[in-house]
């Protein structure tokens, strides 16, 4: 900055004349020129005057008339001067000098000579190298931080040159005290310009660290947020899976329990079903046996069963009531037998009564004998009934012909009681 605010030496033709100048060393252009020529390019492009510059050029042997006759066909300024800033690097030093030299005497720019000329700033590493792969804020703060020092230094540089300016116009200073003034003005000027660029340049890369910061924190606590709710939910489910496990061990335990339970089940029922069979054959047997013998003696005749369960009923019914008279007629035998008796060995009249009351005593009996049988096939009836209302014709006769048997034997089993 300081090498900046000195004051330049201006030379031109127009005060001392042409002048012979020694053609610059005729080597290749120089890794710091190269960098001076990258570093200022924008400012040469915008305020290089190439109709001036050229002849320089062409004078000291850095180009040939054909090339500034081509140069100077391209087009507009700015691409004039970028037609030869791509040129320059390939003469070498000479093309260096050459340009700085005819800044200064053909286009009367000695602020962009100064620029070239001025020694480089003290290299720094890129941005993004410097900030590293991570892009701290914190170092894009501090870069921002010295661009802003050194861009008041240049305003305050700059306020001083144009006092100066106006100080020297005030005391009518001589041209060249003033022209060297104007230099170094648009000097700092030009300087201004892209400290300010570089300004905002990091501003936005310090908006855009900054945004792009928030968005990683929103996003990892928004990533955070998900693994937990995420353990969480595998927590849940490993407990109901080992709920479920234990129910399912539970439920394989009683799933063995009831197989065991059936087959045992089964076992009982297949006994069980042996024994059924083998009373019902046995029952089966005592009812024919029962059958013939009440069907026999007085009547003579056989008791066949009955493929019909009708005509297997109505004749059952026929033996009761057979049965029941020929016990009504052996009572009534009985009783005379026994008022006959008792008439031989006593007076007539105690003989008479008695045989009165025998008779009234036997006829009495008869009746309770004909309403208990009259019950007994009421209730035959009722039973057979609700077995065919239960069971359907499937096994019908052979439920039949168990309870008759069954009715039958208590039947007869009351006869003689009452017999006795």
């Amino acid at each position: 900055m300081a090498e900046a605010m000195k004051p330049l030496r201006i030379e031109g033709p127009s005060a001392s004349g042409p002048r012979a100048e020694e053609p610059p060393p005729d080597a290749g252009m120089t890794e710091a020129h190269c960098r001076q020529l990258r570093q200022h390019r924008a400012a040469l492009v915008a305020h290089m005057s190439p109709g001036r510059v050229l002849p320089v050029l062409v004078s000291l042997g850095v180009i040939s008339p054909d090339t500034q006759e081509e140069i100077r066909s391209v087009g507009t300024r700015q691409d004039i001067n970028e037609r030869l800033l791509n040129l320059l690097p390939t003469k070498g030093d000479r093309g260096f000098h050459g340009l700085c030299q005819g800044l200064r005497e053909g286009g009367q720019q000695g602020y962009l000579a100064g620029l070239l000329e001025s020694p480089p700033e003290a290299s720094r590493p890129p941005v993004r190298h410097e900030l590293g792969d991570t892009l701290q804020p914190r170092t894009k703060d501090e870069l921002i931080t010295r661009l802003e020092t050194q861009l008041r230094h240049t305003r305050q540089s700059l306020e001083a040159l144009q006092q100066t300016r106006i100080q020297a116009v005030q005391q009518d200073d001589p041209a060249g005290k003033l022209q060297a003034s104007e230099t170094q003005l648009q000097a700092l000027q030009a300087k201004l310009e892209a400290l300010e660029n570089k300004l905002s340049q990091r501003e936005r890369e310090k908006r855009e660290l900054h945004s792009r910061h928030s968005n990683l924190k929103e996003n990892f606590k928004k990533y955070r947020e998900g693994k937990e709710q995420t353990i969480e939910t595998l927590k849940k489910e490993h407990r109901q899976s080992s709920l479920l496990k234990t129910k399912c061990n539970q439920q394989k335990q009683e799933i063995a329990q009831l197989k065991s339970k059936v087959s045992n089940l089964e076992k009982a029922l297949r006994k069980a079903n042996k024994r059924r069979d083998g009373k019902t054959r046995t029952r089966k047997t005592e009812t024919k046996a029962t059958m013939t013998e009440g069907g026999g003696g007085d009547q003579g005749h056989d008791v066949t069963p009955c493929n019909d369960k009708e005509n297997f009923r109505v004749e059952v019914q026929r033996q009761q009531r057979a049965s029941l008279q020929r016990i009504h007629l052996r009572h009534d035998a009985d009783d005379t037998r026994d008022v006959t008796a008792a008439g031989d060995s006593s007076p007539a009249v105690r003989r008479q009564e008695n045989s009165e009351v025998r008779v009234q005593q036997a006829a009495a009996r008869r009746r309770r004998v004909q309403d208990e049988g009259n019950r007994q096939a009421a209730l035959l009836r009722q039973r057979e009934d609700r077995a065919v209302r239960r069971r359907g014709d499937t096994g019908l006769e052979r439920e039949y012909r168990r309870d008759t048997a069954d009715s039958r034997n208590k039947f007869e089993a009351f006869l003689s009681q009452s017999s006795s």
